[in-house]
């Protein structure tokens, strides 16, 4: 029965419907949130991205297309409120959220709390630096030196998403599933 489950649950994952754009529409619109306030926190010459467990939750929960939906409108909309546009760090935002999303695939029923947040960091470090460095490769063929697409913008961008989402995006995960408060009780009263 656990197989026809996840095989179901796999075919949900590349579904497009109404709920699927709904998702996304949500999940974008506060992903792009959460960046605009990171704007607001004085940390220097880097943003912090604390954006990144939200993209990491959404994609574990709904699957690659949520994912990479919530990660381009996401940032699609920070972008546009602060007008500019960066398109290919918006797709790399995309291609990090499908990377999450591949968790569906991943996860089982039976994994405890402490098995499923290092399935989550993994995909989480390999989503943060696929979808980053592809932006930064982007940026070199535009002609940016490598030095400053990878090292400058590319190597802190991932290592700041892949810090929120590891340390975050697994708590938000499993509030989002219902296993955030899913505690077994013992009973104690006499018969």
């Amino acid at each position: 029965m656990q197989s026809s489950t996840l095989s179901r649950q796999s075919k949900r994952a590349w579904v497009w419907d109404l709920p699927t754009t709904a998702n996304i529409s949500l999940y974008g619109l506060m992903y792009a949130g959460l960046v605009l306030l990171a704007y607001l926190l004085p940390t220097g010459d880097f943003l912090l991205r604390p954006g990144a467990a939200l993209l990491l939750a959404v994609g574990a929960a709904y699957g690659p297309v949520v994912g990479f939906g919530t990660g381009l409108l996401g940032g699609l909309i920070a972008d546009l409120a602060q007008d500019m546009l960066w398109i290919h760090w918006d797709l790399g935002l995309g291609v990090m959220g499908a990377i999450f999303g591949l968790f569906t695939f991943w996860k089982k029923e039976s994994d405890s709390a402490v098995v499923t947040w290092a399935k989550m960091a993994i995909i989480a470090v390999v989503g943060s630096f696929c979808g980053m460095f592809l932006a930064g490769l982007v940026d070199l063929l535009l002609g940016a030196p490598a030095v400053i697409a990878f090292y400058a913008w590319a190597l802190p961008s991932a290592l700041l998403n892949a810090l929120f989402a590891v340390a975050i995006g697994p708590l938000i995960y499993l509030f989002f599933t219902g296993k955030f408060c899913n505690v077994k009780r013992r009973n104690y009263t006499r018969a």
